[in-house]
C-alpha cells in the first residue's frame, strides 16, 4: 500500500515537471515571437521557468523513495506479474532447451 502512495506521488510530481516545462517553453516562445508589452507579463512568463527546477527538486527524492519502496516490497505496485525477460519468464527457447 505504501508503495502505491510513493508511485502516485512520484507520478503527480513528474507530471508537474513536464507541464511546467511545457508551459515555460510556450511562454518563452510567446516572449520571443510576440514580445507582449503588459507590465505583468515581464514577471509572469518567468514563473514556469522557476517552477520547473522547483518541481525537479521535489521529484528527485520522491523517485528515490519510490525505488526503495518497490525494492523493499519485492514486487512492482502496478502489477503482480513478472517483467518480461525476468527470471520467471519462460520463453519458447527456454522450454525447448
Amino acid at each position: 500500500m505504501r508503495t502505491r502512495l510513493w508511485v502516485a506521488a512520484t507520478r503527480c510530481t513528474g507530471r508537474l515537471v513536464c507541464w511546467s516545462l511545457a508551459l515555460a517553453m510556450a511562454t518563452g516562445a510567446v516572449e520571443a515571437s510576440i514580445a507582449p508589452d503588459p507590465a505583468w507579463w515581464r514577471s509572469t512568463w518567468l514563473v514556469p521557468w522557476w517552477a520547473t527546477p522547483a518541481a525537479l527538486l521535489l521529484w528527485a527524492p520522491l523517485r528515490v523513495a519510490e525505488k526503495r519502496a518497490v525494492r523493499a516490497g519485492g514486487t512492482d505496485s502496478e502489477s503482480a506479474e513478472p517483467e518480461p525477460g525476468g527470471p520467471d519468464d519462460r520463453t519458447a527457447y527456454d522450454t525447448a532447451a
